[in-house]
């Protein structure tokens, strides 16, 4: 899947610097991607992986995408919206409803309006204070996990509603990616 995320990037954005986190030899992705990133297993596993993506990247400024996905025309309109923000999600603010939490209960525990709702397959941020603070904090919410009012994922944490909750304590709204 990386690979084929790799080729879709270099025929719709050829010019994107490319860095991939794997446990496979360099060699692997050679031509793929620009930059190896040795995948750290103390970081945990699956989407705990996601939680450290601002100590992961090796660039001031960053578009995560999942490795399942494919890039279908270029990013450089996204990346334009984006960059206008130092940590950015495309989705919705929501005050209710249930999302790997109860979304109502979490905003009145942690004294936040609404909640970011989005779909963790991509992450933008930029080398900041910002992004460092919500990180920090999302890998803080998630040593207490279930106490905390988040719901299992595959038998595992998701990160998408632990770095919600740290981007509402950190006044960061999810963005409309204007379809």
């Amino acid at each position: 899947m990386a690979k084929m995320l790799a080729l879709s990037l270099k025929i719709n954005d050829p010019n994107i610097r490319r860095a991939v986190v794997t446990d496979a030899p360099d060699d692997e992705f050679r031509g793929f991607y620009d930059i190896c990133i040795p995948y750290e297993p103390a970081y945990g596993k699956g989407l705990n992986q996601k939680l450290h993506l601002d100590k992961y990247s090796p660039f001031d400024e960053t578009l995560f995408i999942d490795s399942d996905c494919l890039a279908v025309k270029s990013l450089g309109p996204a990346v334009a919206l984006c960059s206008e923000h130092l940590f950015a999600v495309f989705g919705d603010q929501v005050t209710s409803g249930e999302w790997y939490m109860d979304v109502a209960a979490m905003c009145k525990k942690f004294g936040c309006p609404s909640l970011p709702m989005f779909n963790g397959g991509t992450y933008y941020f930029k080398g900041s204070e910002t992004a460092t603070k919500i990180y920090n904090q999302a890998r803080k919410l998630k040593e207490n996990y279930t106490e905390n009012g988040f719901t299992g994922f595959r038998n595992s944490i998701n990160e998408e509603p632990v770095i919600a909750v740290a981007m509402a304590l950190n006044h960061v709204e999810a963005i409309d990616d204007r379809g």
